[in-house]
């Protein structure tokens, strides 16, 4: 389970050779109690951490934003949507997009290194090389399925 102390815990598990902390951001509801929900201060203190290494580690980020995937989640219920494609309807690609644009501005202030993982909207991509231009050193890749 996530606490407060896993970000402390960076500089020890770089020591022991991780390079890379990765944060998932996921729909708030139901998740176990002991398991603290990702927030922009965990990230930002993770991201503080992680720059303080001189770029030699990297966080990666899973973008999903959960308060309006929650939203859509519960108006697709109340709608009786439980089929395949309202999986896809409670996440527009806004959900990725805000979740990058956030997690940059906070790398460039902090100047942490952010890895960017399978990314699956072209309005993230336009976000991403925006950020390139400020000088945020951040990367990103996606899976052949968010390409057809």
């Amino acid at each position: 389970p996530k606490s407060i102390t896993v970000n402390s815990e960076i500089e020890g598990l770089f020591e022991e050779g991780c390079t890379s902390f990765k944060f998932v951001w996921q729909v708030l509801e139901g998740l176990p109690k002991e398991i603290e929900p990702l927030d922009w201060g965990f990230a930002y203190r993770g991201f503080r951490n992680i720059a303080k290494l001189g770029g030699q580690a990297i966080a990666t980020l899973h973008c999903e934003q959960p308060d309006i995937i929650a939203l859509l989640q519960r108006e697709l219920m109340e709608q009786n949507r439980t089929d395949l494609a309202a999986w896809t309807d409670a996440r527009p690609a806004i959900c990725e997009t805000i979740d990058v644009f956030t997690a940059g501005l906070i790398c460039l202030e902090l100047g942490c290194p952010l890895y960017i993982v399978h990314i699956s909207a072209w309005q993230t991509m336009e976000v991403i090389k925006f950020l390139r231009q400020m000088k945020v050193k951040i990367y990103a890749e996606t899976c052949p399925h968010y390409l057809i």
